[in-house]
């Protein structure tokens, strides 16, 4: 046979290997290649990393597993490695690191008799090894070492551009991670990244967020649906020691039970029913940043241990895989219900509850933060007037009034998204305008929903010249502002205690408030 005749099948076999980009479909073809160029009983694909050789891809195992083989311990596998060309292994007394995996039909020993390795090269670098076994004593020849060199040498070609073809999938998949992430930055930082409020409940939040944020603590944060959790969540990250990481989002109420698992510490190709490709999670995503877990009172009780030992170690390992990989994560959690009541009921983890809340915070509900509602209209009407194509809307103080009249259960976003339905509405006016007819436009479908007697009333209390529209949104809230307190002083023959436990303020605020207003 002439020297062309001689690798015409392996030429053949190494086209063969072309036609898919699939790391597995890649190892699948070379094993499939490899079977019909040297008939053996079992055949390995091992890759290099560090002093260990894993198992990636095989054929003949009494069970589909995960190996990894230390080097130094066995020499075979370390003359392979380390060799630049295949080698015959003929001494039978040797250890050889396949002995008893071997899946063998006639029940013996599931010794292997004959082997083969030849190292797998690319660019002059060892990337690993691939062997042939065979349960036959002396069945290869010096042609079948010949024939797996030549062979290795475009294997490890194929598997070195699926490699990088799956690492750009993967780099590719953190993009769109980061990308939508980024935008969620985009719009935070566009609707405003302050924490909006002057009230004593504000002050003391801004307080402990200035002490936790620099440190790489877990925080868990606890308020009502609706107060600004996530909007903390966010401060908190901005104001960390690597604000320019990504922050992610992960709502644990809004992902299948079956899934959450996945969806946190990824998943390995194949896996689970579904799992067409592999997934990097959200713990890797946020690697280096911050990882905030919205509703994490609604996690289910399975995943809670995972996660607690992800927090303790700082290690995830993906499903499907036995791979522990490293991660620097801070974890910000959020919930509106009360997690040590969830505790006492069994249905939320203790250890994980206190691993959590390192640094409880609180945010107060609306309602005991009624003073900020003037700074939060002013922020909701600079963040939404321009997207309706409305500019320098006039606020009449009876509108003003009137929000203090409502309960707010749904707090500030129930407040938001009052503010956008009115700025809606009012572009119906020829002049647009938060006034009293615009409140009586939302809720003249139903006025139950409004406690109209007390606008009445309150209306009654404002003189025609305090009704009159103002030039600025500033001017309106300090005319509102004094207007109240004033009110509210006479309503308390002039006690300030009284007067700041009423308007739910601090008495220190409202003593200077009354000297700014002159009254």
């Amino acid at each position: 046979m002439d020297y062309e005749s001689k690798f015409d099948p392996v030429i053949q076999a190494a086209l063969n290997l072309t036609s898919s980009l699939d790391l597995e479909q890649v190892l699948a073809s070379i094993l499939d290649e490899l079977n019909r160029l040297i008939p053996y009983d079992v055949a390995t694909v091992l890759l290099k990393e560090g002093d260990k050789l894993r198992v990636l891809g095989s054929r003949g195992f009494l069970a589909p597993c995960e190996l990894v083989f230390s080097i130094s311990k066995n020499p075979r596998l370390g003359r392979a490695i380390c060799s630049n060309k295949a080698i015959r292994f003929s001494d039978p007394a040797e250890k050889d690191p396949f002995d008893g995996l071997i899946e063998d039909p006639d029940n013996a020993l599931k010794k292997v008799h004959s082997c083969m390795a030849s190292p797998l090269i690319f660019m002059g670098d060892i990337m690993g090894v691939l062997t042939v076994d065979s349960l036959k004593s002396d069945l290869f020849t010096r042609a079948d070492e010949d024939t797996l060199m030549a062979f290795a040498t475009f294997a490890a070609l194929a598997i070195r551009n699926a490699q990088l073809m799956h690492e750009a999938k993967k780099s590719k998949a953190l993009l769109v991670h980061q990308n939508r992430n980024l935008r969620e930055e985009i719009e935070y930082r566009f609707g405003g990244s302050e924490l909006i409020g002057e009230s004593k409940a504000m002050m003391r939040l801004k307080q402990e967020l200035e002490i936790v944020a620099p440190s790489n603590k877990s925080v868990l944060i606890q308020g009502e649906t609706g107060s600004g959790k996530e909007i903390v969540a966010r401060y908190i990250h901005h104001h960390s020691l690597c604000p320019q990481k990504p922050i992610i989002y992960v709502n644990c109420a809004a992902i299948p039970e079956t899934l959450i698992e996945s969806e946190l510490f990824g998943h390995r190709k194949g896996a689970f029913t579904g799992a067409l490709e592999s997934r990097i999670g959200k713990f890797r995503s946020a690697d280096g940043g911050t990882l905030f877990l919205d509703e994490v009172g609604d996690l289910p009780l399975n995943a809670q241990p995972r996660l607690l030992r992800v927090l303790q170690e700082g290690e995830v390992t993906p499903l499907g895989s036995d791979q522990t990989l490293r991660v620097n994560v801070r974890v910000i959690a959020a919930t509106n219900k009360d997690l040590l009541h969830e505790v006492e009921k069994l249905r939320f983890r203790q250890d994980l509850y206190h691993r959590l809340a390192i640094f409880p915070i609180t945010v107060a509900p609306l309602s005991e933060r009624m003073e900020d509602i003037p700074l939060l209209v002013e922020h909701f009407l600079q963040k939404h007037s321009p997207g309706l194509g409305l500019q320098n809307i006039p606020l009449r103080e009876e509108f003003l009034e009137a929000l203090y009249q409502l309960r707010w259960p749904g707090n500030v976003r129930e407040l938001e998204h009052f503010i956008e339905r009115a700025l809606i509405w009012s572009r119906r006016f020829t002049h647009p305008e938060l006034n009293q007819v615009l409140i009586q436009q939302l809720f003249g479908e139903n006025q139950n929903s409004f406690p109209r007697a007390q606008i009445q009333s309150s209306e009654s209390d404002f003189s025609l010249a305090s009704c009159m529209e103002v030039s600025s949104l500033k001017g309106a809230t300090e005319k509102f502002q004094r207007s109240l307190i004033h009110k509210t002083l006479e309503e308390n023959h002039g006690n300030q205690a009284k007067a700041a436990r009423v308007l739910c303020v601090d008495r220190s605020n409202l003593n200077r408030k009354i000297k700014a207003f002159g009254l």
